[in-house]
């Protein structure tokens, strides 16, 4: 969606709306449109689901699940789907793991989620993503042959 003219109209509302409703889109028109796209994606979502487990359990529809899923998307960054992904297997993880650790293991996820919050940006996927440029950018400075100077020659 994102590398569609619609999903560039959306972009652009986002960086800035006035802007865009200045070249001639209805906003309102668009994020409507976006909003009906992702309730029929969780709508199916979540008939799916029902239908793995033949039933629809309440907790689904619990406030606890929402922040839960809010948090996994934070965590992971809300830039990429891969992130989101990301974001659900680090909680999932760290909840097992630190619930063995302490009964208080919440406690030690929310610092855990604003450490992530306050030095990674772009959540886990947008840290990957900046050391991955980092170590590519040291390894491109390592082979490049360096330049003989006067002093050398």
């Amino acid at each position: 969606v994102i590398r569609s003219p619609f999903g560039s109209t959306l972009l652009a509302i986002r960086e800035n709306e006035t802007r865009a409703a200045a070249i001639g889109y209805d906003t309102r028109h668009f994020k409507i449109l976006v909003f009906m796209l992702s309730g029929a994606i969780t709508g199916i979502a979540g008939a799916l689901y029902a239908m793995l487990l033949h039933f629809a359990p309440l907790s689904n529809i619990d406030l606890m699940m929402s922040e839960n899923i809010l948090i996994m998307t934070i965590v992971g960054g809300t830039g990429s789907l891969f992130g989101s992904l990301l974001g659900a297997g680090a909680i999932v993880l760290l909840g097992d793991v630190l619930s063995e650790l302490w009964p208080r293991w919440l406690m030690l996820l929310g610092v855990i989620l604003t450490l992530v919050v306050v030095f990674m940006r772009g959540g886990l996927w947008g840290g990957l993503a900046e050391l991955a440029k980092r170590l590519l950018a040291s390894r491109a400075s390592h082979d490049k042959p360096q330049a003989k100077t006067k002093e050398t020659l």
